[in-house]
C-alpha cells in the first residue's frame, strides 16, 4: 500500500511538473528563441538553426546603453533587496517577541502598505521625491523600493520567526549578547533559507518594477524596465529588439528556480530526523 501511493505520488509529480513546463517555461523559451530571429524565420513557422542570429542584440546595444542600463538594474535590485531584508528582519523579530498593542499594530501597518495599490501613492511620492532632492537618482529609486519591498519581506518572514524557540532568546540573554551581534550570529543563520527566498522574491520585484522606474526617472537613472517601454511608438514597435530585450529581463528567473530548490532541500533536511 505504501509503495502504491509513493508510485502515484510520482506520477503526480511528474505529471505537475509537465503542465508546469507547458503552460510557464514553454512559452518563455519560445519568446527567448524568438529574439535570435528575423521577422521572415518567426513568420515562416518552425525556424532552422541557420535562422538564428545575434542581429537583434546588436541592434538593441546600438539602439540603448544596454550595457550600463543592466548593471544599473542589478545594482539597484540587489541593494534595495539587501535593505529590505536589514529593515524587515529586525521588524519581525520585535512582532514575534513582543505581544501585545504594539507588535500587532507594527505587522497591521506593514500588511495595509502592501495592500495598498503602488499607483495610489505615486503623486504624493513623486512630489516628495521632487522636493528632497531625488528625482532621477539611484539612491531615491534603491531607497523607495527598500521601504516597498521590507513591508513584503516583513510579512513573509514573520511565521518562520514565530517558529523560532524561546530558549534561544533565553541562551542569548544568558551569555549578554548585544542586539546587533545576536541578531547577525544567531538569528541570521536559523533564518537563512527564508532570508534567502525572500531576499530573492524582493530581487526580481525590484528588477522587473516599471510604474515607479517610469514616474520618477528621466535619463540619468534608467534602468532596463523603463528602456523597454522606449521600444515602442505610437507607429512602429521594433518587435525583434523588444524581444531581445525581454529574454534579457528574464535572466534571473533560473535564479529563483535555484534559490527555490536549495531551500526546499534545506527544508527537507530539517524536517527529517
Amino acid at each position: 500500500m505504501k509503495g502504491s501511493h509513493a508510485h502515484l505520488h510520482r506520477i503526480a509529480r511528474i505529471l505537475t511538473g509537465a503542465v508546469l513546463f507547458f503552460v510557464i517555461a514553454l512559452p518563455l523559451a519560445w519568446f527567448a528563441a524568438s529574439s535570435f530571429l528575423s521577422r521572415e524565420a518567426a513568420l515562416r513557422g518552425w525556424p532552422a538553426w541557420a535562422d538564428l542570429s545575434l542581429h537583434h542584440y546588436l541592434a538593441l546595444a546600438e539602439r540603448i546603453p544596454l550595457g550600463a542600463l543592466l548593471l544599473q538594474t542589478l545594482s539597484i535590485a540587489v541593494t534595495s533587496s539587501v535593505l529590505a531584508l536589514l529593515l524587515a528582519l529586525p521588524a519581525a523579530l520585535l512582532t514575534a517577541r513582543l505581544r501585545g498593542p504594539s507588535s500587532s499594530g507594527l505587522y497591521g501597518i506593514a500588511l495595509t502598505l502592501w495592500l495598498i495599490p503602488p499607483i495610489a501613492l505615486s503623486l504624493q511620492i513623486y512630489f516628495w521625491f521632487q522636493q528632497l532632492g531625488l528625482y532621477d537618482t539611484y539612491p531615491g529609486l534603491g531607497l523607495l523600493y527598500a521601504v516597498m519591498h521590507a513591508t513584503l519581506a516583513l510579512i513573509l518572514l514573520s511565521p518562520f520567526v514565530d517558529r523560532i524557540p524561546r530558549r534561544v532568546d533565553e541562551m542569548i540573554a544568558l551569555d549578554v549578547l548585544g542586539s546587533l551581534t545576536s541578531l547577525v550570529k544567531i538569528y541570521a543563520p536559523i533564518l537563512a533559507a527564508p532570508l534567502l527566498v525572500v531576499g530573492v522574491l524582493c530581487f526580481l520585484r525590484a528588477w522587473s518594477e516599471l510604474l515607479f522606474a517610469s514616474l520618477l526617472t528621466d535619463y540619468r537613472a534608467g534602468v532596463l524596465s523603463t528602456a523597454l517601454v522606449g521600444l515602442t511608438s505610437g507607429t512602429h514597435v521594433a518587435w525583434g529588439q523588444l524581444a531581445a530585450a525581454g529574454a534579457l529581463s528574464l535572466l534571473p528567473a533560473p535564479l529563483f528556480l535555484v534559490v527555490l530548490v536549495f531551500s526546499l532541500r534545506v527544508r527537507r533536511r530539517e524536517i527529517s530526523p
